[in-house]
């Protein structure tokens, strides 16, 4: 990460109420939206891809659903396939009776573990416990949620050239279209308009996705989860489980410092190590925040917009955040604007149907004081922590720095030379890595606990507003 980074969470500083919440009522089209929440001074306008460009639609799992077929049923029959065909994850346009086991087969054992794994922690457990899942993953856990599917896709996309996997993924959004709600000639807009802006498209995605939806919407500014290329082909990432069966011995691994995910503050640093003046200027984040994978970003967009969301951006944000405003909204997907249709999916979406609203600061202090409150007194007790574990935390991450070295010098040692036994000494040291960041979150517990309770606190500032608001002026 850039040497300007510094994360920013509510705890680790007080709380404030941001200045402008806005809801931007019945769905609309992103350019009368994206009319009312740029300004000429506005420098950067970041996408999230995954359920933001489309409605409902995680790209990158649909790519990893594709890669089953692909393998299962063979270049030639997926060619005669192409996009055709509803958007799903499976594909039961199988040549024979044998190509549709394999295909069964395949889909079972590269993602039953890691479709269960995300499915339990990201939309069955935190509905129980958020401090379970703190405890497990650590102080940003929703990264680490997203970690192992992202895996088992990144190992199957080293199986295949690069050309290739970029092909597949050119299928899944063309196939995706009509749930679209930003499109090229949106983009095209936003340039035309406002042409001292930089579009950036920002995805946890790999490569061959996020460049296709960045080509598809004229976007020439993109980040994405990035592995070593090698020979043609995305290296293998440097990272295993032993429930991730379908892995095979690769090609090549990528060293662990060539490894980046693209996920959560993360997400912030990568964009300042392109972009230096980011935290200098005006700048707007667009994104679903699907389970909150992007709030942090309210601690360091000037302005934020939630669309399509389940779960919204809150108005609680660090005291030394940047942001003035959230806007909430809906967008209608391409199919709706098209057949004049409601798509039944958002009417599940917590504020639809609800009128368009502005709340100011006063209204908003007068709704969330009692909650900014409860958040700085845990504030000052995740601080008074944090004092009394620094020296475990700081062997902690000495160790970790040891077993990191160790395990790159191993994944060096094995690309030189890949053997059967060279493999097993890279999944020996990752996995020494794994239990040592697992040893350093038990010592860390009592931290983690308290950062769950402060983000339970601050999510509860995301609910639609019961006060009384003042009508939105068009």
């Amino acid at each position: 990460m850039g040497s300007r980074f510094v994360r920013r969470q509510i705890g680790r500083s007080p709380s404030r109420i941001v200045g402008q919440w806005a809801w931007h009522g019945a769905p609309t089209d992103a350019r009368t939206l994206l009319s009312r929440v740029l300004t000429p001074q506005t420098r950067y306008l970041v996408f999230d891809l995954d359920r933001t460009i489309h409605l409902g639609h995680n790209l990158g799992e649909l790519l990893g659903w594709e890669l089953t077929a692909w393998f299962a049923y063979g270049a030639e029959h997926w060619a005669e396939a192409g996009v055709h065909g509803p958007v799903s994850r499976f594909r039961w346009d199988a040549p024979t009776p044998l190509a549709l086991a394999r295909y069964l087969t395949r889909g079972a054992t590269t993602w039953a573990y890691p479709g269960l794994h995300y499915l339990l922690w990201s939309r069955i457990l935190p509905h129980w416990t958020d401090r379970g899942l703190y405890r497990t993953f650590g102080s940003e856990p929703r990264p680490e949620v997203q970690l192992m599917p992202t895996l088992a896709l990144l190992h199957d996309l080293s199986r295949l050239p690069l050309e290739t996997s970029r092909t597949l993924a050119d299928a899944v959004f063309e196939r995706c279209a009509p749930d679209q709600v930003i499109d090229r000639e949106d983009i095209a807009w936003v340039q035309a308009t406002f042409p001292e802006l930089t579009v950036i498209l920002s995805s946890a995605s790999p490569q061959p996705m996020v460049e296709a939806a960045a080509d598809a919407l004229g976007i020439t500014d993109y980040v994405h989860t990035e592995v070593e290329v090698h020979a043609g082909r995305l290296s293998a990432p440097p990272q295993w489980h032993p429930l991730l069966s379908s892995v095979e011995q690769p090609e090549w691994i990528c060293p662990p410092s060539a490894f980046r995910l693209n996920a959560g503050h993360r997400k912030i640093g990568r964009l300042l190590e392109r972009y230096p003046d980011f935290l200098d200027v005006e700048t707007v984040g667009v994104s679903d925040t699907t389970h909150g994978e992007d709030h942090p970003w309210i601690s360091y967009f000037s302005r934020v917009v939630d669309i399509n969301s389940p779960t919204p951006f809150p108005v609680l944000v660090p005291e030394d955040a940047r942001l003035e405003a959230v806007h909430s909204a809906e967008l209608l997907t391409r199919r709706e604007k098209d057949e004049g249709v409601v798509d039944t999916r958002r009417l599940h979406l917590p504020r639809h149907g609800n009128p368009a609203c502005t709340l100011d600061a006063a209204a908003l202090a007068a709704r969330w004081s009692a909650t900014q409150h409860a958040a700085d007194r845990l504030a000052e007790t995740y601080r008074a922590e944090w004092r009394a574990l620094a020296d475990e935390r700081r062997r902690g991450e000495a160790l970790q720095a040891r077993l990191e070295t160790a395990q790159q010098a191993a994944t060096q040692a094995y690309n030189a030379a890949p053997s059967a036994e060279s493999f097993a000494t890279v999944q020996r040291k990752s996995a020494a890595v794994t239990r040592a960041r697992a040893r350093t979150r038990l010592r860390m517990r009592p931290l983690l606990d308290v950062r769950a309770a402060i983000e339970q606190v601050v999510a509860t500032s995301a609910a639609m507003p019961t006060a009384t608001p003042r009508p939105e002026s068009r």
